[in-house]
């Protein structure tokens, strides 16, 4: 199973978490933290976040502009067809006006109106050909390079080509062709083509260290305060340098995630492809390229911005993703994205966790209490993640026509309920 990888760099919650690490030399020195490069996050965001009531007034006055657009277009078009049915009926008008005036003449007069082709001018006709009856004379002087055709043979019983029989010459020269074929069909059909096998140096490629799994869950607000909680307490709580403690912090996530099993509204799954190792970095580099401020990494905290929880952000949405690698297979996960998915996907990642887990990278946004991410929101940072309810995504209002997240109870536009 694939998924869709985007980087969205414009467009970024404003907080998140992670905590993680790896051992992939299996030394356990290789030290906490990931190992994917860290990015130098500003502590506030570089830019402000756009305002909704602004990007709904954009939203509508593109509408409008689209709208006035297509009324002008279809006026033109109907200015068109009116156009070319005035042309028609004119045509029609002047049809019948002149049927009308040829027949309101005389007869003799009428003939002469009718629509014959013209006839050509008498012109005397000039062929070369001779009467049957003239002399040779007459047809040697005419074309003096005429020549009488000579009659050919008549074919003979038992004509050769060069001392023998014609068919036995045909004969012959197909013998050999025909033998030849026979032979290559024999042949294909005893000894099927087989390929060679491939040297050990050209082989593809395969990643010693086992596959690795990525899931990303989206949550909602019967559950975010908490989780968000309770993942900031576990980056502190596991040894993320050794293969142990990286074991116990994927079996320990994966049983936070079976807790809130109620409140999954979104999710995802995908194995690696490939060397392990690098779809591991990809996927961890761009889960952690969603957000602006890294708020939690391991045992570090920064400082948190102040954010301001919006009335038309609702109470939120948090989305949860684990990227894990082992040493042995992982059990697939579902190929169809149900909430029963959702059941066994989180049972393959605790499948994977034990003395065999290599790297393990949890990723969660957003991290602030007051910074709230929509359903709205969300569908556009984690356009990859499926909708597995209703009641979430974006909601077109009835009255102003302006999108909303559909967990809301009124259109934050207008006020109209939902």
């Amino acid at each position: 199973m694939s998924c869709v990888l985007v980087t969205t760099s414009a467009i970024a919650q404003e907080s998140g978490g992670s905590f993680g690490g790896s051992d992939w030399g299996g030394s356990g020195s290789s030290g906490g933290g990931s190992s994917a490069p860290s990015y130098d996050r500003p502590s506030f965001p570089s830019t402000p976040a756009p305002d909704y009531a602004q990007q709904q007034a954009d939203d509508r006055a593109r509408r409008e502009a689209e709208a006035q657009a297509a009324a002008a277009a279809a006026a033109a078009a109907a200015a068109a067809a009116a156009a070319e049915a005035e042309r028609e009926r004119e045509e029609a008008e002047r049809i019948a006006a002149e049927r009308s005036r040829k027949l309101a003449l005389p007869p003799a007069a009428r003939v002469h109106e009718l629509d014959w082709p013209p006839s050509p001018p008498y012109a005397p006709i000039h062929s070369p050909v001779l009467p049957i009856d003239a002399p040779p004379s007459e047809t040697a002087a005419s074309d003096p390079a005429w020549q009488p055709p000579s009659e050919p043979a008549p074919p003979t019983e038992g004509a050769t080509v060069d001392g023998e029989p014609e068919y036995l010459g045909s004969f012959f020269c197909t013998m050999p062709f025909l033998l030849l074929l026979v032979l290559a069909a024999l042949l294909l059909t005893r000894f099927p083509s087989r390929k060679p096998p491939v040297p050990e140096h050209l082989a593809p490629f395969r990643a010693p260290t086992g596959p690795a799994m990525r899931i990303s869950i989206a949550f909602d607000w019967s559950a975010r305060a908490s989780l968000q909680a309770e993942l900031a307490a576990m980056a502190k709580r596991f040894d993320m340098r050794s293969r142990t403690g990286l074991g116990q912090a994927a079996r320990a996530m994966a049983q936070l995630l079976a807790s809130h099993e109620g409140a999954v509204r979104y999710a995802t799954w995908e194995l690696s492809q490939g060397d392990a190792r690098t779809w591991f970095q990809t996927r961890a580099n761009d889960l952690r390229a969603r957000y602006r401020a890294e708020l939690v990494r391991n045992e570090s905290t920064g400082a948190s911005p102040e954010f301001v929880a919006r009335e038309n952000e609702g109470e939120g949405l948090v989305v949860v993703s684990v990227v894990v690698a082992t040493s042995r297979s992982i059990p697939p996960p579902p190929a169809t994205f149900t909430l029963a998915g959702v059941h066994a996907a989180i049972a393959s990642l605790a499948g994977s966790a034990g003395s065999e887990t290599i790297a393990l990278e949890v990723i969660w946004s957003p991290a602030a209490e007051n910074d709230r991410m929509s359903s709205y929101e969300l569908e556009k940072i984690y356009p990859e993640l499926q909708r597995l309810t209703t009641g979430v995504g974006a909601k077109e209002c009835a009255y102003c026509h302006g999108p909303f997240p559909a967990e809301l109870k009124r259109c934050p536009n207008c006020g109209a309920p939902s």
